[in-house]
């Protein structure tokens, strides 16, 4: 209900004055896809990558016309916090309890806005992407630089990376050794993502201001 709210707050805003084209896409996430998460603590560096996030669903797009500005509806990618490999089972276990990957497995990335910043060679743009992140069920919203490059008609590698703060998503610092081993509050999150996109059409959507939606939720592949 409250997406289906959302939704329509958005089509009424935009549709009030700046006209948007509304567009619906399939997407699917390649199995050689990553995220990572790196830090520090007091005596050295760790650095923890996915196992696999791969998944595909669908999502909507908004694009006023003149504003070089894209919003976005259902653009989703779930990171399990179990999946991640630090190369110790130490930091893992210790990751994963700070986390608290029992109650809350899956740190969320939602993609909400993205306005362009410059267009680069070899089909290659960078955008400054506003993104939801729920982290052991904390929501902060983030703004990333991000870098999308077209490998061939229907293919994207999306790449970038994100400074947080474990305090602002309330988590407790990970220790290890009665507390001689301490993990610094900042972390950075980073991706390098591959995914596919098709462009839908529009038959099969009725807006939510009339009826409706019918778009699939993401699923894991």
């Amino acid at each position: 209900m409250l997406a289906k709210f959302l939704l329509q707050a958005s089509l009424i805003a935009f549709g009030a004055s700046n006209s948007p084209n509304i567009h619906s896409y399939s997407y699917e996430i390649l199995p050689n896809s990553q995220i990572s998460i790196s830090g520090k603590s007091n005596i050295n560096t760790f650095k923890c990558y996915t196992a696999n996030i791969a998944q595909k669903g669908d999502l909507l797009s908004f694009e006023p016309e003149g504003i070089n500005l894209v919003s976005f509806y259902n653009a989703d990618v779930d990171l399990m916090v179990k999946s991640l490999n630090c190369g110790s089972k130490l930091i893992e276990k210790d990751l994963s309890k700070s986390l608290i990957a029992d109650k809350y497995p899956f740190i969320l990335l939602n993609l909400k806005e993205a306005k362009l910043v410059a267009r680069y060679p070899n089909k290659t743009a960078k955008y400054q992407a506003s993104i939801s992140m729920t982290i052991a069920n904390t929501t902060r919203d983030v703004n990333v630089d991000i870098l999308i490059q077209q490998i061939d008609k229907n293919t994207f590698r999306i790449t970038g990376n994100e400074v947080i703060s474990m305090t602002d998503f309330k988590i407790k610092q990970p220790t290890a050794m009665l507390g001689m081993i301490v993990v610094d509050r900042e972390i950075t999150i980073s991706f390098n993502v591959l995914a596919v996109v098709h462009k839908n059409a529009l038959t099969n959507y009725t807006t939510p201001l009339t009826g409706k939606s019918t778009l699939p939720q993401m699923q894991k592949l």
